[in-house]
């Protein structure tokens, strides 16, 4: 579940706190910025699931987790308040929350209460797009290709493993924005949101989420890195000059 590592400087201190609501109360842990984290243990043990069950939740939807140090240097994996709400609400809605929990009564009103201001890494707002939809991939330079996912109200999202994939980094590279404040506030002030969708897409004939960010906050987090000498960056940059992601998915979906 977590090793220790006497010299992860890198990662950031949490403190053991507890989260209540109402009569609900559970242990979770609290990182520098003031951010709830909580383990798959955690997560699931509040309210009466084993730890499998968290398990399966966040490999099945491929959810990032943020490795932490705790006070005896151990180094675990958390996950962010959204996606401890998200386990939540997928329990009550599949009525997997076992009659003898003491919070089965108030999760539900708990989960409506919190999934409107839950955050994500980087602190920003969360919502969720419920209808399911397909991933365009669009051809780049030098056979690059991005997945993008146009949704019905004619946005277009991008996930963040393609977003960061196609300059050559891991989804951690958004989860430590939230740990990393000044390279956060040059990134705000070039206008980045941070505005996270998770989106349900249709991939290999099934369903599955995926957290998304707007185009704009692409066009930013890309232009940081080709500052930064990232030539593949720099390529997908170009590529968006010469015509725009939406006219390049028009021309795909007409091909």
């Amino acid at each position: 579940m977590f090793s220790r590592n006497q010299n992860s400087a890198e990662f950031p201190k949490v403190a053991t706190t507890s989260f209540q609501w109402q009569q609900f109360s559970c242990v979770a842990y609290k990182l520098p910025s003031g951010d709830l984290v909580m383990s798959e243990r955690q997560m699931a043990q509040a309210v009466g699931k084993s730890i499998s069950s968290a398990k399966s939740f966040t490999k099945k939807h491929n959810l990032t987790a943020i490795q932490v140090k705790l006070l005896n240097t151990q180094v675990i994996s958390v996950y962010p308040f959204s996606t401890v709400i998200d386990y939540w609400q997928y329990l009550t809605q599949s009525g997997l929350i076992t009659s003898n929990c003491k919070c089965r009564v108030c999760l539900k009103e708990l989960v409506i209460s919190f999934k409107p201001n839950a955050y994500n890494a980087s602190g920003k707002s969360y919502s969720q797009n419920n209808e399911a939809t397909f991933p365009v991939t669009l051809p780049l330079e030098n056979k690059a290709s991005l997945e993008v996912i146009p949704l019905p109200d004619s946005e277009i999202r991008i996930s963040l493993t393609s977003g960061l994939g196609i300059v050559g980094h891991t989804v951690e590279w958004i989860s430590a924005l939230a740990l990393t404040p000044k390279k956060l506030h040059k990134l705000q002030n070039k206008g980045f949101t941070g505005r996270t969708i998770r989106c349900k897409v249709h991939i290999n004939n099934e369903e599955t989420l995926v957290d998304t960010l707007g185009i704009r906050d692409w066009l930013i987090i890309w232009e940081f890195f080709a500052t930064r000498g990232n030539t593949k960056a720099g390529e997908v940059l170009r590529a968006c000059a010469e015509e725009n992601v939406a006219h390049r998915v028009e021309k795909v979906n007409l091909a």
